[in-house]
């Protein structure tokens, strides 16, 4: 969590594209108040798309590596300030909380 906290931004590309597969690195980046860069969609269904920004790997390189460039360049938004600060309260006191995760998914077995 140190090395994220003093960055605005931070790559959380999954190694699936299975849809409803969001890991850590992307959860890691919200709760220490840096905007997530993902290649996963599942975060649209999870988040506010202004709490992250993603990248289409369906893109050239050179379209990606612009994509970066802009990214790192502006500015972050009160939007995504606030979008991230709603999201990081999913996380931590919400329905996107482990613990409250982890009982709907024992919930279901039993």
């Amino acid at each position: 969590h140190i090395g994220l906290r003093d960055y605005s931004y931070s790559i959380a590309f999954e190694n699936s594209l299975e849809r409803g597969v969001l890991t850590e690195k992307f959860y890691d980046c919200i709760v220490n108040n840096c905007i997530p860069i993902t290649n996963n969609k599942t975060a649209f269904e999870l988040f506010d798309p202004k709490a992250f920004v993603y990248i289409d790997f369906n893109q050239t390189n050179n379209q990606i590596f612009e994509q970066l460039r802009e990214i790192i360049t502006t500015p972050i938004s009160k939007e995504q300030d606030i979008a991230n600060y709603e999201a990081k309260q999913q996380i931590c006191y919400g329905e996107r909380n482990a613990v409250h995760e982890i009982y709907n998914i024992v919930h279901k077995v039993l």
